[in-house]
């Protein structure tokens, strides 16, 4: 149900926002063609529909989608760096246009689809209709000709309370007032979140900054989702799924920021404000807060 006519208001709501509060771009000519992409982009995403009457409590049949593989697409951008970096290819050039066509497909796919899909889910539906949880490059595929976007395997599922859900929506907001201004105020409030989700340990204000941005990295699949925890005691076990799903996000943004800054993309503001989890799901969590 969320996937319809109310997922593609909120995406327009999403990035609406986004562009007004950040300024992302640096021209009236670089948001017009980014605009335009994302346009062409647009939100349509869509579930493979299950067949409850061939299915059984072990084997789930679902409809057969057809799409390129998010892993697929990655993994071949990831061979021709390679061979850019070897020299191999009719010539380096030739090469380099490929990369950088490939990389804008996968990043309008991550930074205009799934990422901003995942703050959907979470932060507005997950205490009513719940949230995917398993956000790995595999389980998506990008239908070129209709720029459909299918999310596939949702064995991984989240349903919150909702407390936890709009508790979740306080942290991502207190963290973005931390990136802003690190007061202590700013600081107690991050750590509150956390414990208010459940979690112990030991600087749990640092883990929930590290948990909410990113660092630039080449490669998603080197970002270890567990990696933020170092020093907590205690990690409920109902929110482990939210963890991981938190992680794989941070793996695709800490990758488009590399992206951004070796040049693969058109110019956008890549700082780590900006290409942080919390900062693109803000949107998200201010409307379900205003909505209490």
């Amino acid at each position: 149900v969320f996937l319809g006519d109310e997922w593609h208001a909120k995406w327009k709501f999403w990035f609406e926002s986004l562009n007004q509060e950040h300024q992302v771009f640096d021209s009236l000519q670089t948001a017009t063609m980014w605009m335009n992409l994302l346009a062409q982009q647009g939100p349509d995403v869509q579930a493979p529909q299950a067949f409850e009457n061939l299915s059984s409590s072990r084997v789930l049949v679902m409809q057969r989608v057809v799409g390129a593989s998010l892993a697929e697409m990655i993994r071949t951008l990831s061979e021709q760096r390679q061979c850019q970096v070897a020299g191999a290819g009719p010539g380096g050039a030739a090469v380099g246009e490929v990369d950088r066509q490939l990389s804008m497909k996968v990043m309008m796919v991550v930074l205009g689809q799934i990422v901003p899909l995942q703050g959907y889910m979470l932060l507005l539906h997950s205490d009513t209709q719940g949230a995917h949880t398993d956000p790995h490059p595999g389980n998506f595929k990008y239908e070129e000709e209709s720029r459909t976007l299918w999310v596939l395997d949702w064995g991984g599922f989240l349903m919150l309370t909702t407390a936890e859900r709009l508790t979740l929506c306080r942290l991502v907001l207190g963290v973005c007032s931390l990136l802003a201004n690190p007061a202590d105020e700013h600081r107690d409030a991050a750590e509150q979140g956390m414990k208010d989700l459940g979690f112990e340990g030991s600087n749990l204000c640092e883990v929930a900054i590290k948990l909410l941005t990113c660092e630039a990295n080449d490669h998603m699949r080197d970002i270890d989702p567990m990696e933020p925890f170092q020093g907590v005691s205690l990690i409920p076990s109902k929110l482990v799924p939210l963890v991981r799903a938190i992680g794989i996000i941070r793996g695709y943004l800490s990758e488009a920021r590399a992206n951004f800054s070796r040049g693969s993309l058109p110019q956008i503001d890549s700082s780590p404000e900006l290409l942080s989890l919390c900062n693109l799901w803000k949107p998200f969590a201010t409307l379900a807060l205003a909505q209490i």
